[in-house]
């Protein structure tokens, strides 16, 4: 399994957080979870740490989770 995801210059955990970090993209822009807390979201989709999660979603969307709440708000 690991040499499938090599050849594709990924790792499993690599290809694992960024589905997890979709699924909270679109959780955070969908107004039904405008009441959970990032938090929330956060472990929901698999991040049991906080700070970890902030870190890769602003590092895979190039913006923070409270960003991208923001903007669903406005649309």
């Amino acid at each position: 399994m690991r040499s499938l995801f090599e050849t594709e210059g990924t790792s499993f955990g690599d290809f694992v957080a960024t589905r997890r970090l979709a699924l909270a993209h679109r959780m955070l822009s969908d107004p039904c979870n405008a009441t959970s807390s990032i938090a929330s979201i956060a472990l929901a989709t698999g991040f049991g740490d906080l700070s970890w999660f902030n870190v890769r979603f602003r590092r895979a969307y190039g913006m923070t989770p409270k960003d991208v709440r923001a903007l669903a708000r406005l649309r």
